[in-house]
């Protein structure tokens, strides 16, 4: 059983793409050392930033969306 959206694909010829989510940990494994009193009790593992994998490119948020060869963006390599 296939649903409308991926019907009208299948009828103007477009192929599925796979699409990912590439997560960054931006404080380099350090977010787990705050304190969790500055953090209203929450303990954190990271900081995240993620970006989406489509279409051969990395698409990513920093003030505007930004297009990257993956895994080459100002982050370093995703988890």
């Amino acid at each position: 059983v296939i649903d409308y959206f991926e019907f009208l694909s299948l009828l103007l010829g477009t192929k599925p793409e796979v699409v990912e989510l590439a997560m960054y940990d931006i404080s380099g494994g350090k977010g787990k050392y705050i304190p969790s009193l500055l953090t209203s009790g929450h303990k954190f593992e990271g900081i995240w930033h993620t970006g989406i994998l489509a279409f051969g490119k990395e698409y990513w948020y920093g003030g505007g969306v930004f297009q990257s060869t993956p895994a080459q963006t100002p982050f370093g390599e995703p988890l």
